[in-house]
């Protein structure tokens, strides 16, 4: 288990990381207005693009394909509640 976001700020973006394989993400969050943004990139010199999104409610957690770069982008903290995503990746 591993801690790829943790903010109380209204917007924030995580680090890039480099996954081994099929990656697991969960969102936690007491707020509904809070959307974190998956995003990938399939060569290093290619931007990021946003291909899942986690909302408290609708889509929590997300299982996703071999990528070589992800990142995370969170918006909509209004309240400054605690946001943290986990990779639970095995």
């Amino acid at each position: 288990m591993t801690l790829r976001l943790d903010s109380t700020e209204q917007t924030k973006v995580s680090d890039s990381w480099t996954p081994e394989g099929e990656t697991y993400l969960q969102l936690s969050t007491t707020q509904t207005s809070v959307l974190v943004e998956v995003q990938a990139r399939l060569d290093g010199a290619a931007d990021h693009a946003t291909i899942a999104r986690l909302h408290k409610t609708s889509s929590p957690m997300v299982r996703l394909p071999p990528f070589p770069s992800l990142k995370l982008v969170m918006i909509g903290n209004k309240g400054g509640e605690q946001v943290t995503v986990v990779d639970y990746t095995p």
